[in-house]
């Protein structure tokens, strides 16, 4: 989310606080944010700012059905890479992805998706993301 927004990760926190309802614990001290899920990911992302511009989400994974919508990680930075920003999740793993680059959340280091170790993920979903109109 700070790769796409350029939000201070306070502020990113306090978004997911928000968003996900969960923003003081019984004992009043702040909700740790152990994890983030999409609702709760689009939510503060709105509340950063930022607005949901065109999003794709895979059909439920079932062996038996014909058709089955899935796509690789390597395929959507192939057929969208240069575009963006966008927030994908690839099976409860992020990543983000603008103009060429790729952002780990477990690196937290852009790089170019020309030098990018793919590796064979599934997008589970992703959400291309604008500034909204009136937003600081």
């Amino acid at each position: 989310m700070a790769a796409v927004t350029g939000a201070d990760i306070d502020d990113i926190r306090d978004a997911l606080r928000q968003a996900s309802g969960k923003i003081m614990t019984a004992a009043g001290a702040a909700h740790p944010v152990m994890g983030v899920g999409n609702d709760a990911l689009v939510g503060a992302m709105a509340l950063l700012g930022w607005s949901v511009t065109e999003e794709w989400k895979a059909e439920p994974r079932n062996n038996n059905k014909p058709g089955y919508k899935a796509s690789r990680l390597g395929d959507f930075l192939d057929e969208r890479g240069n575009d963006g920003p966008f927030i994908v999740n690839v099976t409860g793993h992020y990543y983000a992805v603008s103009h060429g680059e790729i952002c780990d959340t477990y690196t937290k280091l852009p790089t170019e998706i020309s030098k990018f170790r793919r590796r064979a993920k599934w997008v589970e979903r992703w959400w291309k993301f604008s500034r909204a109109k009136g937003a600081a």
